[in-house]
């Protein structure tokens, strides 16, 4: 009987802890989310909702935006599918003067088959990686670059796009993309500090001598 009270006991202790646990990410993730002036947005935004489609073949479940001065930026979480992971958030700005402009890259440890290329959705259904020739200052970063097929895009911006791969806490996102005028940054949900702290330094580096 003695064992078993505390074999009770000891679940419950390991349950309430997980739920504090639980509870103490969320209020940080929301501390931090409000601290940088984003607000839950009540409906979303369709060219937002499209974007996520393109890349990840998912609408987000859950928009954060602001306005400022730099202009007006949205916070997404979306549900990548990966039941082992806590699914992304990305930032999204709009990027004046790059309609017309793609350009995809993705942070990984090796380059990724060509196999997934058929299994995945998103950015996959639509992307090519860009040859070599093209990337030669990616090499042994762990980034690599994606594009739309036979469109090539100016040496300026992709430069700008590439710079974008080395500022302070780039080796802890995912992926950077520019699409259709937006661009988009994004990394583990967990990691949203970071996120909020590097997104707006990729932007200043791919903004910077607009072209």
């Amino acid at each position: 009987m003695l064992d078993n009270a505390l074999g009770i006991a000891s679940a419950l202790a390991v349950i309430l802890s997980g739920l504090a646990i639980f509870v103490f990410v969320a209020r940080r993730r929301k501390n931090a989310i409000e601290h940088e002036g984003f607000v839950r947005a009540e409906t979303g935004d369709g060219a937002l909702a499209s974007l996520t489609k393109s890349l990840f073949d998912a609408a987000p479940i859950e928009i954060h935006e602001k306005e400022d001065k730099s202009g007006r930026s949205w916070l997404a979480f979306v549900d990548t599918g990966d039941s082992e992971a806590s699914g992304c958030a990305l930032l999204v700005f709009p990027l004046e003067g790059h309609d017309g402009r793609t350009l995809v890259l993705i942070r990984s440890g090796r380059r990724i088959p060509e196999v997934f290329h058929r299994l995945q959705g998103g950015l996959f259904n639509w992307s090519v990686p860009l040859d070599d020739s093209e990337t030669s200052t990616l090499k042994g970063t762990g980034w690599f670059a994606y594009g739309l097929p036979d469109q090539p895009q100016p040496s300026s911006f992709t430069e700008r796009v590439f710079r974008a791969v080395h500022v302070p806490g780039s080796n802890r996102l995912l992926g950077i993309a520019v699409v259709d005028a937006y661009l988009a940054v994004w990394t583990d949900a967990d990691r949203i500090k970071t996120l909020l702290a590097t997104a707006p330094l990729v932007r200043s580096a791919i903004q910077m001598e607009n072209a």
